[in-house]
C-alpha cells in the first residue's frame, strides 16, 4: 500500500521545484479550487481560468512560497 505524503510535504517539494509534487497537489485540490471560483463567479469557463490561473501561480511563485500549514 502507497504512502500517503501530507500536504505539508508536498508543499516542501514544490518549493525545491519536484514537479511530481506540483501535480499531486492539483490532483488532490483543483476540484476544490474549480469549486470555489465556480460558486463565486457563475461561470465555468471563468472558474476554470481562475483554476489555471491559480496553480500557475503556484507553479511560477514556488520558489517564494511561504510556509502553509493547511493548503485547504
Amino acid at each position: 500500500m502507497p504512502v500517503m505524503i501530507s500536504d505539508h510535504d508536498l508543499l516542501k517539494k514544490l518549493k525545491e521545484g519536484y514537479e511530481p509534487a506540483f501535480r499531486e497537489l492539483y490532483a488532490r485540490h483543483s476540484r476544490q479550487v474549480l469549486a470555489f471560483a465556480y460558486h463565486m463567479t457563475h461561470s465555468a469557463i471563468d472558474a476554470e481560468d481562475i483554476l489555471q490561473e491559480t496553480f500557475l501561480r503556484l507553479w511560477t511563485g514556488r520558489e517564494q512560497l511561504p510556509e502553509i500549514a493547511h493548503v485547504g
